[in-house]
């Protein structure tokens, strides 16, 4: 059954409701009245299930009492009333579950693992404790500000045996570069990929906080992966900048700035960061959910559209953070509840320090970040005499480190910070493009340098006093302040280019780049190969063959090639004898924009690549020209006489693999159905290249 629902979905269209002659004959023929509307789809071919005869669900009649035109218009006013009287937060589907836990079972766990040295009427008791102090936080939850400070605040922090700092290996650490400047994560990982790493580094953290063994940490360790893939697949893969890849390399940059605090202990403070490990936990944690819901545009934008996320949080700013944390300790707190249970019950506080953490990178409102600088400014130069005050502390500090690593690029190597610039500015221009915010072409070099000066700068300095041994920070946003001001216009006058998508990863077009001399290359050579073209055409334009055009009303490549296209096949005279023409200045931007495009469009898999696809198309040229330069036939039909045909097969050659997902076209019929059935299972790859 699930398997036929998957087909209908796979079969289905956007915006249409899909349903199965089954479902059809439920509603229609079996209804009193006549219910619903619907239109024949006619026979669907199924993968694995044969032909299907299918039917869109169009809409409801008036006849329906639940669905009609009337009914919906009655159950909007109720909804937006309801959410504007805030009395949903009472219902009962809204409230989050007790963790009350059975006294028995619980003592159960404790005898098996050993890890509890309390017995079962105190166990439970904590528990009930916990459970009462959470339901707390989730009722006051929206009452809570950076800024509060939070009754709940006042437990005790266990004493944790291990150690504050939590040593990784190795292999858990994963490619993070040689130093800050350099750190991302490494080419080539799927999502999935990213996602089974990030789910070792945070099961390791968690483990370092809970300390039980056996069954049930099994059980914890398994839905702490689920849930990260979970999270993974909610994010907004078609945002060029707030989506998982980006979520990741904060979380990345999270890591890094934690493993950066003393390791010696007689130079950390007593009871400062790092003393608590669920403090590192929590900075994790909140880094992987911070932007699960980004609609692409800023809080302001949501404001301005009356969206309904805004007129569910109207009047406490940071929608879409508010957003992506409610939704992701929903999924918690419903899905995984072991998980929960045990985060709820070994850290009371979890709930009201994540949601703060995730407020923080809300940096739209820059009084919002500077209130968190004079916050953390007067608690980190006065010390702390009891845990009290060092919680209060140590969370306004996560706080700190989860908004440096939110704009870690800003202080990180030039090029690196260029990419994600890019990838930001790409979906603020793709929104103003469907009239969701401002034009930011004009503005964007000077609201970055400003940002630079009133964020930046003072965030960096204030992240210093907590990592006094770190000096990166401070130099890599100096380095990148003054080099933004020296050459930022004219890389966003670049970027804007058309076919200049992806600019930024070819290192800003430096001279000695890898990547630009490969996209320099291949221009040469499609370039010489359309002159030749061009000088065909001349000739033959002389010789009266075609339509008296000049050459310069071509004003791009596709123009010039559709002309060529008429040439009738014949006279290598002409050819010889005439000189090979220049390309306007136009073509050749427009020609160069067409490759950078390409590059772009391949992935960075380990032989099907931008460099293997150059590869082959500078074998093809030698080939072509091979031929031209030994071919005595007259034959004008011949590749030797037709400049268009060579430079069809050195571009085709070029394009031949853009987006080949590094899977042979058997694993790409069975991942993606739709493609198979779109190509007729033929070819899959490769036809997905050409389109």
């Amino acid at each position: 059954m699930v398997n036929v629902a998957s087909r209908h979905e796979s079969t289905g269209m956007a915006g249409k409701i899909h349903c199965s002659c089954f479902l059809f004959g439920l509603l229609k023929h079996f209804s009193k009245s006549d219910t619903y509307e619907f239109k024949s789809r006619g026979l669907v071919d199924m993968k694995g299930k044969g032909e299907h005869y299918t039917y869109w669900l169009e809409r409801a009649t008036e006849n329906n009492p639940w669905a009609n035109e009337k009914a919906l218009e009655e159950l909007s006013g109720k909804v937006k009333e309801m959410i504007a009287s805030k009395t949903w937060k009472m219902r009962k589907y809204f409230r989050k579950g007790h963790l009350i836990h059975d006294a028995a079972s619980i003592n159960g766990q404790s005898s098996a693992t050993g890890s509890s040295g309390l017995n079962s009427a105190e166990d439970t008791n904590s528990r009930s404790d916990c459970s009462s102090r959470e339901t707390l936080n989730s009722e006051e939850a929206d009452g809570l500000s950076i800024n509060s400070d939070d009754s709940d605040l006042e437990g005790d922090i266990e004493d944790d045996d291990s150690g504050p700092i939590i040593e990784f290996t190795e292999e858990q650490l994963l490619h993070f570069g040689k130093d800050w400047e350099e750190l991302k994560w490494e080419h080539g990982l799927t999502q999935s990929g990213l996602a089974n790493k990030i789910a070792d580094v945070i099961i390791s953290c968690l483990k370092s906080c809970i300390h039980k063994e056996g069954a049930r940490m099994k059980i914890v360790e398994d839905q702490l992966r689920q849930y990260v893939v979970r999270i993974a697949d909610m994010y907004q893969a078609e945002n060029p900048y707030h989506n998982f890849h980006q979520a990741a390399q904060v979380f990345l940059r999270a890591v890094f700035l934690w493993e950066s605090l003393s390791r010696d202990e007689d130079m950390r403070p007593i009871y400062g960061l790092g003393y608590d490990p669920w403090d590192r936990f929590v900075l994790l944690f909140s880094a992987l959910v911070h932007n699960i819901y980004y609609d692409g545009v800023a809080n302001s934008q949501l404001e301005t559209e009356n969206h309904l996320v805004y007129q569910l949080y109207k009047g406490k700013k940071s929608y879409q953070q508010r957003k992506s944390f409610a939704t992701a300790l929903e999924v918690l707190e419903e899905d995984f509840r072991d998980l929960h249970e045990e985060i709820a019950f070994g850290c009371p506080t979890f709930r009201s320090s994540v949601r703060k953490a995730i407020l923080s990178t809300d940096i739209e409102s820059e009084d919002k970040l500077h209130d968190l600088l004079r916050k953390c400014e007067e608690q980190n130069t006065k010390a702390c005499i009891d845990e009290k005050a060092a919680k209060t502390k140590n969370e306004s500090n996560v706080c700190l480190l989860l908004t440096m690593a939110s704009l870690g690029h800003y202080s990180q190597g030039f090029d690196l910070f260029l990419s994600f610039n890019r990838l930001h500015f790409e979906e603020q221009t793709r929104a103003h493009k469907v009239g969701r915010g401002e034009d930011k072409r004009e503005s964007w070099y000077y609201e970055q340098a400003m940002f630079f000066e009133d964020c930046i700068l003072p965030l960096v300095k204030q992240v210093q006093l907590i990592l006094p041994d770190v000096t990166y920070l401070d130099e890599g946003a100096m380095i990148n302040v003054n080099l933004w001001k020296e050459s930022g216009k004219e890389w966003l006058a670049a970027s804007m280019l058309p076919g200049a998508k992806v600019q930024d990863f070819l290192g800003g077009q430096r001279s000695g780049d890898p990547m630009e001399k490969l996209i320099s290359a291949n221009v040469d050579i499609l370039e010489s190969l359309l002159r030749e073209v061009m000088a065909s055409h001349d000739g033959e334009r002389r010789t009266g063959q075609l339509d008296h055009r000049p050459s310069n009303s071509i004003s791009n490549p596709r123009d010039e090639i559709q002309l060529a296209i008429q040439m009738r096949k014949s006279l290598t005279n002409g050819l010889s004898a005439a000189s090979t023409p220049e390309l306007i200045t136009e073509v050749k931007l427009e020609l160069r924009d067409f490759v950078v495009t390409v590059a772009a469009g391949y992935e960075s898999n380990r032989f099907h690549n931008f460099l293997h696809a150059s590869q082959v198309a500078h074998l093809a040229n030698l080939l072509v020209k091979g031929i031209h330069s030994t071919e005595e036939s007259k034959d004008a039909s011949d590749i030797a006489h037709d400049p268009l045909a060579r430079f069809a097969i050195v571009l085709s050659a070029l394009v031949h693999d853009v987006g080949h997902t590094g899977v042979p076209n058997s694993q790409l019929a069975e991942e993606q159905p739709e493609l198979a059935d779109k190509y007729k299972n033929k070819s899959i790859a490769e036809q997905n290249s050409i389109d």
